[in-house]
């Protein structure tokens, strides 16, 4: 595809997620969003209370440390430790038939942000990607930018890990931000349309909580 293109999804089906659920579920339902999908899909849902998650390669021991009471849950996907509040969190699930799944990490976590960067650009005086830098290492992310994250003012406001399997990709990504999720959606694809059909991926998210995301030996795997 041409990487310099925008929108990068020609039709992407969008979920505005207002449900009130704990960090497992979240993740269960994000997971749920990959396995099920057909095509693009994008969710978005925002946290009612203050929460962690933490991604996959994290190590227990260290994020306990750093919760403070508040409730957590790890991430199927990569990354470091993202206190959740205010934030919208963004999660978009591509199969591998669509040639956006065949741009590599590096690249596409460039071109998302960058799509999305137009949207938060419109209410902010400075904004722009953060240039390549150290590696994080199990940090707060929003302390630390890596390459390509979203920044106002200098500051961090936008970042995401990646999970890829030969089904496609899974982004789930937090971006400090007032801005509705419909208008990122937009940002991304020709059309948008919303997703209806739920069932099937309310029925994964609900086993995948039993057997991975509700269990103490995933959050403590590690």
């Amino acid at each position: 595809m041409d990487t310099d293109s925008l929108p990068l999804i020609e039709n992407l089906l969008f979920w505005d997620d207002g449900d009130i659920l704990p960090p497992a579920m979240h993740m269960a339902r994000d997971e749920a969003l990959f396995l099920s999908m057909e095509s693009p899909v994008l969710r978005a849902y925002r946290w009612r209370s203050r929460a962690v998650t933490f991604g996959f390669s994290q190590r227990w021991e260290r994020v306990r440390g750093m919760l403070d009471g508040r409730p957590c849950a790890r991430r199927w996907t990569g990354g470091g430790f993202v206190e959740h509040g205010g934030d919208l969190t963004l999660s978009l699930a591509v199969p591998s038939s669509h040639e956006l799944a065949r741009v590599p990490s590096k690249e596409l976590y460039r071109l998302l942000h960058l799509a999305w960067l137009g949207v938060i650009a419109s209410d902010a005086a400075s904004t722009g990607l953060a240039g390549p830098g150290p590696h994080r290492r199990d940090s707060r992310c929003f302390e630390e930018p890596v390459a390509d994250d979203i920044l106002v003012n200098g500051e961090k406001i936008g970042g995401g890990a990646l999970r890829r399997t030969a089904n496609g990709f899974l982004y789930q990504g937090s971006l400090r931000v007032k801005t509705e999720g419909a208008a990122f959606a937009r940002a991304l694809a020709s059309t948008t349309a919303p997703m209806r059909s739920r069932q099937v991926l309310l029925n994964i998210a609900h086993q995948r909580l039993a057997d991975r995301y509700g269990l103490e030996d995933w959050l403590t795997m590690r």
